[in-house]
């Protein structure tokens, strides 16, 4: 086997001091104090795996929120690890602004945050042997473009940054990570979905520390790429994250009072055994009648918030075309309502749009709806 020549720990989107605002505080603080230990979980993982660089891509906290608290809690842990390199490539929550954290703290010499708008070098020594390149956000809508155009391969072994394949923000395609030369390429902004490869370099998402949240249930990691004399790379997901994210969907169709949905919740909690390991969120969706609303449920000593989302069938789940030929009570509705949804007139579209939904909703949940 061949021997390691470096270990690199990646990870991303970790958002220290993020507030979750929707929830109580003492359980928004437990929330802070949980991604802080996940942290150093991260850290204790490093020297474990004897990482000579630990690369932050993106969103390492949130400058809206993040305090003092939040610089001395970084100011320490780095400087208690001297002989591992930070790099850092600022994301948008975290973007390398002038009134930004990165600004005004004083980080470790072992720590490097990445210039905004440019691809900076890092060598790990004088001689250049390994080197690492990496774009920092330089305000939270940028679009600096590090693969750009680009000619040939770049000086780098190692690429990172915040960017995603898909549209919006920072954008990169696999055939340009193909073409950058680089033996793997860093990224954030995404859920972890495996380690690929275009060309002949590496690629791969961070994932959240914690977890990639409630869309990509379960526990959150970083990834751990160890480079080989022989120039082949391992990878391996590593698992940190202490809270596992679960999502659930209580179907609130025909129901009238806040109580039926708080005795559905409570009953779900019971039945699957979620508790303060887990980050639950509740999703309603279903067919109710026009007023009711579902509770932002605080009650369950799981943390996590409970997300309204319903998808209301009380208004015409077809266009206007597809009713022209349905030969049923709801057919007819929507030919002798929608006329008078379409005119110019506000008021008269509002009554009309209104009379549309109670009706609808009246004859799909047994004339349950109230005016």
């Amino acid at each position: 086997m061949s021997a390691v020549k470096l270990t690199l720990l990646h990870a991303g989107d970790i958002l220290l001091d993020t507030p979750f605002a929707f929830s109580k505080a003492k359980e928004s603080e437990r929330r802070r104090a949980t991604l802080k230990d996940t942290f150093d979980r991260l850290l204790s993982q490093a020297k474990a795996q004897d990482a000579a660089v630990v690369l932050f891509t993106g969103n390492l906290f949130d400058n809206e929120y993040a305090s003092s608290d939040t610089v001395a809690f970084l100011t320490s842990r780095f400087a208690q690890m001297p002989a591992v390199r930070f790099l850092i490539a600022a994301g948008p929550k975290d973007a390398a602004v002038r009134a930004g954290l990165y600004s005004v703290c004083h980080l470790p010499k072992n720590v490097t945050v990445f210039e905004g708008g440019k691809t900076a070098m890092v060598s790990l020594s004088d001689d250049g042997e390994f080197t690492f390149g990496g774009w920092s956000y330089d305000s939270p809508d940028a679009a600096f473009y590090p693969l750009k155009n680009l000619e040939g391969p770049l000086p780098f072994d190692v690429l990172g940054g915040y960017a995603t394949m898909e549209n919006g923000g920072v954008c990169i395609s696999e055939s340009e990570i193909a073409q950058s030369g680089a033996k793997y390429i860093a990224l954030s902004g995404k859920p972890f979905d495996g380690f690929k490869k275009a060309g002949n370099t590496v690629y791969a998402y961070s994932g959240f520390l914690e977890s990639a949240g409630y869309g990509d249930v379960g526990f959150g990691g970083a990834n751990l790429v160890r480079f080989l004399e022989d120039d082949t790379i391992e990878t391996e997901r590593i698992s940190l994250g202490e809270l596992r994210y679960a999502r659930e969907v209580i179907d609130v169709s025909a129901m009238k009072t806040t109580a039926e949905a708080d005795e559905a919740i409570a009953a779900l909690i019971a039945e699957k055994g979620y508790g303060e390991e887990t980050a639950l969120r509740i999703v309603f969706e279903g067919h109710s009648i026009p007023d009711f609303l579902p509770p932002l449920y605080n009650r369950t000593p799981a943390f996590g918030v409970a997300e309204l989302c319903t998808v209301d069938r009380s208004l015409p789940d077809k266009n206007e075309q597809d009713y022209a030929k349905d030969l049923s009570v709801h057919g007819e509705l929507v030919r002798a309502i929608m006329p008078h949804i379409l005119k110019d007139d506000t008021k008269t579209k509002e009554n009309a749009a209104r009379a549309l939904r109670i009706t609808f909703s009246a004859l799909d949940n047994d004339g349950s709806s109230r005016l």
